[in-house]
């Protein structure tokens, strides 16, 4: 089974259909640069990269904490953003984003933390490539007091680009893939009750 995801939020601007990636980027040698596995750019019918790999593609799975040291500080407007440790980690910096949980809120107050200005509480967001590959089922938070996730692996093709902090759905000895999690009340649960197939949202698995 095939599925096109959205691996990483925001698109670049230069991934416009049949652009590519500028030479510059293309030819970068900072390992957590994505590029394309072939020249000219191999890409999607959205201008997306298709199976795209690190730009050095060895069988070692980067740390990108270690590599890049992601930090966080804020502005004059109170909003927290990225900061870059290392910034020969990756020739894509600039148009890398923060995906973090609101802020807790007591008594009209923010509550604060010890990484208030410090570690990124959330995602490191790249921008959107396109992975085809064999799909596997993981959990489904369902329940009153759960988040109602789906989540499922997505094993792709040799030379993928995942880290050091992707797992395996086969243990530590099989394939390292990506986790996908979307929310079923925001997908799956609309579609019409009556739906066939494995995405109906009377399938045995909602239960």
């Amino acid at each position: 089974m095939t599925k096109r995801v959205r691996l990483l939020t925001r698109c670049l601007a230069m991934l416009m259909v049949g652009c590519g990636l500028p030479a510059a980027v293309r030819n970068s040698t900072a390992q957590l640069t994505l590029v394309s596995r072939q020249s000219p750019d191999s890409l999607d019918m959205n201008g997306f990269l298709l199976d795209p790999r690190w730009v050095e593609n060895d069988s070692a799975f980067p740390d990108v904490e270690a590599r890049c040291r992601f930090r966080v500080g804020g502005n004059s407007a109170g909003a927290r953003m990225l900061r870059i440790g290392r910034y020969g980690c990756s020739s894509q910096l600039d148009v890398l984003t923060i995906n973090e949980a609101a802020h807790p809120v007591l008594l009209g107050i923010a509550c604060a933390s010890n990484d208030e200005l410090g570690l990124v509480r959330g995602h490191v967001n790249w921008f959107p490539i396109t992975v085809a590959g064999r799909l596997y089922w993981k959990s489904y938070e369902g329940g009153a007091v759960k988040d109602h996730d789906v989540t499922m692996w997505l094993v792709g093709p040799t030379g993928s680009p995942l880290t050091k902090g992707n797992s395996s759905p086969f243990g530590r000895h099989g394939p390292k893939a990506f986790e996908l999690e979307f929310n079923f009340d925001e997908t799956i649960g609309r579609l019409p009750a009556r739906a066939p197939g494995y995405w109906s949202p009377s399938t045995p698995w909602r239960s």
